[in-house]
């Protein structure tokens, strides 16, 4: 669902729900809600999963954002050609993003949002960037020297502020510290500083960056943050990348608190394959699926630009080859004992990894138009094959065909219930009329032995939001 609070009771809200789509939370002052002592606070161990923007949001936040832009940029005055301009700019960066399904991925997170539209507007005529780390880079340099430069600001901040910036990012990294007291982060900058030979001393460089960059922000008294976790994880990968420190990663593949900045550190790192085959063989498949895919983006824009990158490419596609042996490994071992609970859950997993979603996160309508075929190919096939093997018929495909032969259509438009009841009736999913919930009809089924044809998978099929995108994009993939 996508919230739209009142300000007084999103702030509040969601100071300290743990929150998997990285958002933007401005004014957040947790102390300032603890202190409350409010008789039912919230929840701190809840986990909730935001959907993203979708298209129309997307449009209506560029919209308004370019008209407050123009707005406060003119004194707060308001006229038809200021509109004029607010609208212009706003078409051109829409067409820019919806021209380009990795840029309308990007978008989608109101954080990078905000970074692509300011971006945008600071280099109106410069292609925006088309991978996430490209624009986190992009957004540093803007923040730390083009905006100085723009606004004829008088500063102290040299070239080297990104990499005191980093330095810091990688500390609080190692540290799992998401927030640092003024004192500590000042005795920090002195040693960064002198390590870097910089003259500016500690409380300047604070101030500095603080007030003209804002990647570093005082959320609470003297308690300082970047300005939001995704810089900190860049800038760590960053600093990994220029002190050639990759051992460091190597010991993190099963913390979520380095996933992104290994996923930073492959999409810009030159030669990623060693840090890919490296988490493979300590056993962390998803995280080295999720390089791959990153990766795979780098070899289509810069690799195979590059002559002498052709051994690095060919030593990418082995190990992505690799990754996918491994990656269907378990599901195999599963069907061929019969272990159909633990095969179910196993292709949730692989599918949901498979659109860059994490555990326990659901499919979005975007999200089942672009499966990936490979995937689901694969994965279809080890249902039908161990499935044939043991005497049952189940698999994609076969689900499939049971809802074209209850009436269903893929060409992604809905269908009716009557549809539905009919094709819950025929794959077992409804017993006697009534719906039967996850997880309960798998273990009915284990305890009872039914024999229904299409009866899995089904955690997949049942959790999507739209399963009518999700058999229209298994006749796309040719199933």
């Amino acid at each position: 669902m996508f919230l739209a609070f009142d300000s007084d009771y999103i702030r509040p809200l969601l100071s300290f729900i743990t929150i998997s789509l990285n958002l933007t939370l401005t004014g957040v002052r947790p102390k300032a809600y603890t202190e409350q002592g409010f008789v039912d606070p919230l929840d701190l161990k809840s986990v909730f999963n935001l959907q993203p923007f979708t298209a129309k949001q997307i449009r209506e936040f560029v919209g308004k954002w370019y008209w407050s832009q123009e707005y406060y940029g003119c004194g707060k005055t308001d006229s038809p050609a200021i509109r004029r301009e607010a609208e212009l700019a706003t078409d051109d960066l829409l067409m820019q993003i919806f021209k380009r399904d990795e840029l309308q991925r990007l978008a989608s997170n109101p954080l990078l949002l905000t970074i692509i539209a300011r971006f945008h507007r600071r280099y109106p005529s410069i292609e925006l960037p088309k991978r996430r780390a490209d624009l986190y880079e992009e957004i540093c340099k803007l923040q730390l020297m083009d905006r100085v430069e723009a606004r004829q600001l008088e500063t102290v901040l040299t070239d080297e502020a990104q990499i005191i910036l980093q330095m810091l990012a990688l500390e609080m990294m190692l540290q799992k510290e998401a927030r640092i007291d003024r004192e500590t982060l000042l005795e920090r900058f002195e040693v960064y500083l002198a390590a870097q030979e910089e003259a500016i001393n500690a409380t300047e460089f604070l101030t500095q960056v603080e007030q003209i960059s804002e990647l570093l922000v005082q959320r609470e008294v003297d308690e300082f943050e970047f300005s939001h976790l995704s810089f900190q994880e860049f800038l760590a990968a960053m600093e990994i990348i220029r002190t050639k420190q990759e051992d460091i990663l190597h010991s993190h593949f099963h913390e979520d608190w380095w996933k992104q900045v290994i996923l930073l550190y492959v999409s810009k790192v030159k030669k990623p394959s060693g840090l890919i085959r490296a988490a493979l063989n300590a056993g962390a498949k998803d995280l080295a699926f999720a390089c791959t895919q990153e990766t795979r983006k780098q070899i289509d824009e810069k690799i195979k630009k590059d002559l002498q990158d052709l051994e690095e490419q060919r030593t990418l596609q082995a190990v992505e080859a690799e990754v996918k042996t491994s990656r269907y490994q378990d599901l195999g071992n599963y069907l061929k004992e019969k272990r159909w609970y633990e095969a179910d859950q196993e292709t949730y997993r692989l599918m949901i990894t498979s659109v860059g979603r994490e555990i326990g996160d659901y499919f979005r309508e975007d999200d089942l138009k672009n499966l990936p075929c490979d995937e689901l190919l694969a994965i279809n096939r080890l249902w039908v094959d161990y499935s044939k093997q043991h005497g049952f018929e189940f698999g994609f495909s076969v689900q499939k065909q049971i809802y074209v032969e209850c009436g269903g259509k893929l060409d992604f438009s809905y269908s009716s219930n009557e549809i539905w009841r009919r094709f819950g009736d025929r794959v077992a999913w409804r017993i006697e009329g009534n719906w039967v919930e996850y997880p309960e009809f798998v273990e009915f089924f284990k305890n009872n032995f039914m024999n229904a044809k299409g009866h899995l998978p089904s955690e997949v099929a049942r959790g999507v939001s739209r399963i009518e995108y999700f058999f229209s994009r298994i006749e796309t993939c040719e199933m």
